[in-house]
């Protein structure tokens, strides 16, 4: 989605302007789903759904530009960044994680020590500074690289870094919200294969006409597109393709595909203490 809204939009505010449909201010659950047709995110009512509670932090039912803006400004600004630069304030946020500690307490100590005249600001003297005397700055970047970095950080181009766009920038929980969006999209990929593993295997069979019990990519495609017929949710083309990417391959590439549908049984003890199979409870144990 977010490079959806980057490629299709000049900036966050213009996408929100574009997004709220009758001008209230706010975003209604009705005008996200729209919006998110028109982008063709490749997402189910479902997952929008998981989108929209996400974005809703004070759950009103809406969605008002500063919650749009706190769910997408990391990532579109990061979108921007060459690799260079993202290789850059990676290896920044390694080391105030090694010096500080993660989260919310380590990021306010790791901005305090750049901020050294304590003013709430880091100038770029400050950051320039910093970076060379705690960060080994000098041994990978030259002073333009070090000032490519600081207006990178910048991102409002005040002159200075605010603890907000510093924490942006480098709070690793930040990334959390994407990863669990991911996983609430991959669990329910999981639940619609384990309620059609049957007809899936079965149309994986006839695909194998070698009876090798593996198939390549186009194979996996075409046995989620019969299966698809059967659900009232298919799978999406942009979940089929994270769905492809995390699926574990032989050494020439192909998917077992009975390891694969087996993957979606958990084991529970019976009453004599031993373990059964019963049915998945969501992500395969690959």
């Amino acid at each position: 989605m977010s490079e959806k809204l980057l490629s299709s939009f000049a900036n966050l505010q213009v996408a929100f302007k574009e997004l709220d449909a009758d001008g209230s201010g706010s975003l209604s659950y009705d005008e996200l789903v729209a919006a998110l047709s028109k982008l063709d995110i490749g997402m189910t009512h479902d997952q929008m759904q998981d989108l929209m509670t996400s974005m809703d932090t004070n759950m009103d039912g809406s969605i008002d530009f500063n919650e749009f803006k706190h769910r997408f400004s990391h990532v579109l600004s990061r979108g921007k960044a060459t690799d260079e630069m993202k290789k850059h304030v990676a290896r920044i946020q390694t080391k105030i994680v090694e010096k500080f500690g993660r989260g919310g307490k380590g990021i306010k100590e790791a901005f305090r020590n750049f901020d050294t005249d304590e003013n709430k600001r880091i100038t770029y003297t400050e950051f320039s500074a910093v970076l060379k005397r705690d960060y080994n700055g000098d041994d990978w970047t030259t002073s333009d690289q070090r000032r490519a970095i600081f207006n990178y950080l910048d991102d409002n181009k005040s002159g200075s870094i605010s603890y907000s766009e510093f924490k942006e920038a480098f709070d690793q929980r930040e990334d959390r919200r994407d990863e669990a969006l991911q996983g609430a999209m991959m669990q329910k990929i999981f639940e619609a294969i384990r309620r059609g593993r049957v007809q899936l295997r079965s149309a994986w069979r006839s695909l194998d006409k070698d009876n090798q019990k593996r198939i390549d990519d186009l194979e996996f495609r075409q046995g989620l597109d019969a299966m698809n017929a059967l659900l009232d949710s298919p799978i999406t083309a942009a979940q089929l393709d994270l769905l492809l990417k995390s699926t574990l391959r032989d050494n020439q590439g192909l998917v077992k595909y009975e390891e694969f549908l087996d993957s979606f049984q958990v084991r529970k003890l019976d009453h004599d203490g031993h373990t059964k199979k019963s049915s998945s409870l969501g992500a395969p144990k690959q």
